[in-house]
């Protein structure tokens, strides 16, 4: 999947839309129009990608690195991995050496077999124990 997809009430639209327009008014109401905008552009751009439905996503282990659809994610910019098995995720997890994506997250299905991942990756880079981060633990409740 390319994201792991959420169900959301009719309900929860409204309330974070109402949440978002509040918030919207509030800037305005203390001359703060930038930050206006950028709640009103960020709100809706949140509830708009929530309500898209995720899309199937090839994954594959080359020699090269880790394919995920069209992009390839060359073991040298990877420096280890990691799989967060914590229920109710099962997910596989690039740790890049880029600054802006340092984390990839590859979910994976109930059937997929750890070790035979593992077997794959382990000659190319390392394994490391799954420590997340503060972005994981806030998107946990988002």
């Amino acid at each position: 999947m390319e994201h792991e997809g959420s169900e959301h009430s009719s309900d929860w639209y409204w309330g974070f839309g109402a949440t978002t327009i509040a918030v919207a008014i509030v800037s305005i109401f203390f001359s703060n129009l930038l930050l206006a905008l950028i709640f009103l552009l960020g709100g809706f751009s949140y509830m708009a990608f929530s309500a898209r439905k995720p899309e199937e996503v090839t994954v594959s282990i080359t020699n090269r690195g880790v394919r995920v659809g069209g992009a390839l994610y060359p073991f040298s910019d990877l420096s280890a991995y990691s799989f967060d098995l914590e229920p109710p995720r099962r997910r596989l997890v690039l740790i890049s050496s880029r600054a802006i994506v340092s984390h990839i997250y590859l979910p994976l299905d109930a059937d997929e077999d750890v070790a035979a991942i593992r077997a794959h990756m382990e000659p190319f880079i390392d394994e490391v124990p799954f420590m997340p981060t503060l972005a994981d633990r806030i998107t946990e409740y988002l």
